[in-house]
């Protein structure tokens, strides 16, 4: 104080110096104490970050840090200082994406051809993400197959399209990788065929159509195959079916000779015949023979000659001597 009193606590205080003139110069303080002051702050930085505390010291690891400053009255401030440091975070992920398509990456980047990409963006703590992208991009696919169907046919394309005429047509599918196939397929039509024939049969016999039917009525049947190409072959057969034919001969021979049938069959007795042969159409043809014996004849005769001239016998002979003579006619 002026008198030179020292007082650390407040209150009023009288003190007495001259003045200038020598008297008593009375001096009443009035003394008022200002406290200090503190405070507490939570501070979070991102790894690599730093932060300068109230005192202006630059920190940038974490930790309690004390610093003291002047408040508004002058008296000292102390603040303490929680600061964290938060750490950065960092991924990969494996992209892949079809030839011709793009990818956008996570700061908003678009790319298209295959490499490896490294993205920053704020984290859910709003420190830096790193975020490497390993993009591949896959080629898409393409083929040729031909096919063949039989006409009045369809065929179902490999994206689900029914066709039915010929040509080349182009699909599109998604390969085992998920991406673009392009199918290319050359159709060709195979035609149906069809043919006539016509068939003979004797009476009593049957045919066998293509398809496996057996028939034995004249008509016209209509037979239904796979032709060489795997296709449908219609097959017309008209059957005609030729009758048998019969006929009756007599015939008579002498007793002692043969008679030959029409099967070859030799015989020499009188009786009934049935031979089988082919006739003209080479059909059954059926022959009775009714075969007659004629007995053989005898008779004798008595002729004179004069001497020097001659006879003819009844079998043409000419003779011109005595004697017995037998013909045979």
């Amino acid at each position: 104080m002026a008198d030179g009193v020292v007082v650390s606590t407040a209150g009023t205080f009288t003190s007495h110096i001259s003045n200038g003139a020598g008297c008593d110069s009375t001096i009443t303080t009035n003394l008022t104490l200002i406290p200090n002051t503190s405070s507490t702050q939570n501070v979070s930085i991102c790894d690599g970050s730093s932060h300068t505390l109230a005192d202006g010291v630059v920190v940038s690891t974490a930790g309690t840090y004390t610093s003291h400053i002047l408040n508004l009255a002058g008296c000292d401030s102390t603040i303490t200082t929680n600061l964290t440091v938060i750490p950065n975070t960092s991924s990969t992920q494996n992209v892949s994406i079809c030839d011709g398509s793009s990818h956008t990456l996570a700061d908003g980047v678009v790319v298209s051809t295959a490499g490896t990409f490294t993205s920053h963006i704020a984290n859910a703590a709003g420190c830096d993400s790193t975020i490497t992208t390993n993009l591949t991009v896959i080629p898409n696919t393409s083929s040729t197959q031909n096919v063949s169907i039989c006409d009045g046919s369809s065929h179902t394309l490999a994206d689900g399209v029914v066709v039915s005429t010929a040509g080349t047509f182009v699909s599109h599918i998604s390969n085992a990788a998920g991406c673009d196939s392009t199918i290319t397929t050359n159709l060709t039509l195979i035609p149906n065929t069809s043919s006539t024939q016509n068939v003979s049969i004797c009476d009593g016999s049957s045919h066998t159509l293509a398809d496996g039917v057996v028939v034995s009525t004249a008509g016209t049947f209509v037979s239904h195959i796979p032709n060489a190409a795997g296709c449908d072959s219609t097959i017309t057969t008209n059957l005609t079916v030729i009758p048998n034919t019969s006929s009756t001969q007599n015939v008579s021979i002498c007793d002692g000779s043969s008679h030959t049938l029409a099967d070859g069959v030799v015989v020499s007795s009188a009786g009934t015949y049935t031979s089988h042969i082919s006739n003209a159409a080479g059909c059954d043809s059926t022959i009775t023979t009714n075969l007659s014996l004629i007995p053989n004849t005898s008779s004798t005769q008595n002729v004179s000659i004069c001497d020097g001239s001659s006879h003819t016998l009844a079998d043409g002979v000419v003779v011109s001597t005595a004697g017995t003579y037998t013909s045979h006619c």
